[in-house]
């Protein structure tokens, strides 16, 4: 039985989101929830614009929440402009959901902040009025709003306390200020709402600063006072948006530090649907995910410097006052898919699997032209935006959809997501880097319905999230005569890949597999990010990793042998090695010889159907092209085979031919030496 530590002061969290208006927006929502989700939250509440103005977006939000997640939401309500049978409706709609908690506000006029505020004639009178007719309608737990300097449009202080009073005598359980940025200023109005006999908790509203410019636009319009210091601080760590996420993170980490030592135990965050700087504060912390089965936990136990993680859920009538102090698994997002790693690992060993064929080459017979690519939403765009195949995942996804089940009808087992080109640092070229994550997202999620479509119990299907290696090498200089230059740094790289990886995790990938790989940093560089990610998700995706032997000399673009390639990567323990790209199968066939007899872990050969042609076309037939892989299959060289440039569906057709029911190439048993690499692989004597 674990040691149960009964000294701890427990501290909750909630967190506070605004439904989406467009489906970008309800995109960015979500990755937020599901980052967020693992902090287990005491409530995620959702806002709920003036007069009704959001209830279909806030219902739909609230609903999915209830739907496909484990957390508890908490729905947002106002009366203004509003009938109290509409307002009644709502609430009684929330009751039949399994809404347990509203948070009742007045809201501000239609017309917008400012603005003179009238009752709605036949409607609730105020937000005092509101609690007592959500209690009347349901067992609901209700917070309110509390304002520090007071609301705007209130007289004095005085006078706002006194409002809060009747929202208390009202049947309010708890109230959440507005956000401040001094506690000195949440101190002395806690002490004066005590001083009224108001006993209610009041529950401080943090709000970490994503934009200083932004923040402060909302300080003016909420009447939240800006101490100098604060703006003291971000003018001196100028414009660096990194420095600025660092400062953010550590004010409000110091923030929340400050409140639990003075003796508060609840702290709500006005997240704006961002994770990132949430994430970082709870970092900062050191408060990481927690574990949980069903419903979260609803608070983080403090009083050592690391905070201990809560004991998994358990019966109500077990549950302890006090927590556990020994490690738990972290809570794996609840909306992720089932690990495929298993599934994949025992075909594999049965048989040859089938990878895709190219996605270019198919794209290129439906000749689109720059209206095509462009759609509607991209129409004024200010760039030429034809050969951006990956942006087809927005604006022509049925074809693209269309191209993914052709390949699975020929026979592949394995779909790669049209991705390729999906980072920011790739996208830069089209001024397209602010859609990476959407680019990501879409692409994951069209090959997704691909999959499942034809998917049978004897025969799944998977999906590879495709990462590409950008357009830029963290190793080589693009200039001839600064050979110490780099166009891209390692942490670009990291970040650029992060955003892509999230997306399509986020959309459902099986596995991720790094492709076309030419300089090894690069794809170190998205090996870290995906580790980081895997670690904050408690997740572990198959990862599948392809290099290129960019020409006849057998190394790639950066110098290594596949053999140093292998020894540079093989600590993330892949589930795949192989190459594609640049060779045709005979060429590319000692080298993929060379990874099966040093790699322990799957070797996938996809290569490009032969060389191209003086006029950049790919000649090789399906027969010829599948005779070779099939000899590939029967000499025991490979596990999975697919292929790249200028393949179609007709030579998946024939390759899945011509290695069904030949035996898979046996995975070796390498005993542990010390395994280096440079442009040569070494393995200590």
């Amino acid at each position: 039985m674990p040691r149960i530590l009964s000294n701890f002061r427990k501290i909750s969290f909630s967190f506070e989101f605004f439904p989406p208006k467009t489906e970008a927006m309800e995109e960015t929502l979500w990755r937020s929830i599901e980052r967020l989700a693992p902090l287990a939250p005491d409530f995620v509440s959702v806002t709920y614009g003036a007069g009704g103005s959001t209830r279909q977006r806030t219902h739909h939000t609230i609903e999915r929440i209830l739907n496909e997640t484990i957390l508890a939401p908490a729905a947002h309500l106002t009366c203004v402009g509003a009938a109290r049978a509409e307002v009644d409706e709502v609430i009684s709609a929330y009751r039949e959901m399994g809404v347990r908690r509203i948070v009742a506000l007045r809201g501000d006029p239609p017309a917008g902040a400012g603005t003179r505020y009238e009752a709605h004639p036949q409607g609730y009178g105020g937000s005092p009025e509101l609690v007592a007719g959500i209690k009347l309608l349901g067992n609901f737990d209700v917070s309110v709003a509390a304002y520090p300097e007071k609301h705007p449009e209130s007289g004095s202080i005085e006078a706002d306390i006194e409002i809060l009073k009747r929202k208390v005598d009202a049947g309010a359980d708890e109230a959440i200020t507005q956000f401040f940025f001094d506690n000195a200023v949440f101190e002395r109005y806690v002490d004066r709402v005590r001083a009224v006999g108001i006993d209610i908790p009041i529950v401080p509203g943090l709000l970490p600063i994503h934009s200083f410019k932004q923040m402060v636009t909302f300080a003016e319009k909420a009447g939240a006072s800006v101490p100098g210091w604060l703006a003291e601080r971000f003018e001196k760590v100028g414009e660096d948006p990194d420095a600025r996420h660092e400062l953010a993170a550590e004010l409000a980490a110091k923030q929340v530090q400050d409140l639990i030592a003075a003796g508060h135990d609840r702290i709500h965050i006005y997240t704006l649907n961002r994770a990132e700087l949430t994430c970082a504060v709870f970092d900062a912390l050191g408060l990481g995910p927690v574990a949980a089965t069903a419903k979260p936990q609803s608070s983080i136990d403090l009083g050592v410097r690391r905070m201990p993680q809560l004991k998994p859920a358990t019966p109500a009538a077990e549950t302890p006052a006090s927590v556990v102090t020994e490690a738990v698994t972290v809570t794996p997002f609840p909306m992720k898919r089932p690990d495929a790693k298993a599934t994949i690992t025992a075909t594999a060993a049965d048989r040859v699997l089938v990878l895709d064929g190219a996605m270019g080459t198919v794209i290129q017979t439906y000749r689109f032209d720059e209206a095509a690519f462009r759609g509607e939403r991209f129409k004024d765009w200010e760039k030429d935006l034809r050969g951006n195949n990956d942006l087809l995942n927005l604006t022509q996804p049925d074809t693209i959809r269309a191209i993914h089940r052709a390949y699975f009808e020929a026979g592949a087992d394995i779909c790669e997501t049209n991705t390729f080109s999906s980072t920011s640092i790739a996208q830069a070229d089209y001024d397209m880097s602010d859609l990476a994550y959407e680019l990501n997202l879409a692409g994951a999620r069209l090959a997704r319905e691909a999959a499942d479509a034809v998917a049978t119990p004897d025969k799944p299907r998977f999906v590879a999230g495709a990462v590409g290696p950008t357009n830029k090498t963290a190793s080589m200089s693009p200039d001839v005569g600064d050979p110490g230059f780099r166009a891209v740094t390692f942490d670009d790289l990291k970040a650029a890949y992060r955003e892509a990886i999230t997306g399509l995790i986020d959309g459902g990938v099986d596995m991720l597999l790094f492709e076309t790989i030419t300089d090894t940093l690069n794809v170190k560089a998205g090996l870290f990010a995906a580790e980081e990610i895997f670690e904050e998700r408690g997740i572990q995706l198959p990862i599948m990793i392809s290099g290129t032997i960019t020409d006849l000399s057998g190394r790639t673009l950066s110098g290594q042998t596949p053999t140093a390639m292998w020894h540079s990567v093989r600590h993330v323990a892949p589930i795949t090695i192989g190459l594609n790209c640049a060779l045709g199968a005979k060429e590319m066939r000692a080298h993929i010889a060379e990874l099966s007899r040093e790699a322990d872990t799957f070797v996938c050969a996809y290569p490009n159907a032969g060389l191209p042609n003086p006029l950049g076309e790919y000649d090789e037939t399906p027969e010829s092209m599948a005779s070779q892989l099939g000899e590939f299959a029967r000499s025991g060289l490979v596990n999975i085979v697919g292929g790249c440039c200028g393949t179609t569906p007709a030579h998946i057709r024939a390759i899945a031919d011509a290695v069904k029911g030949v035996k898979p190439r046996a995975v070796p048993v390498k005993e542990e030496r010390l395994r280096l690499s440079g442009l040569e692989g070494f393995v200590a004597a």
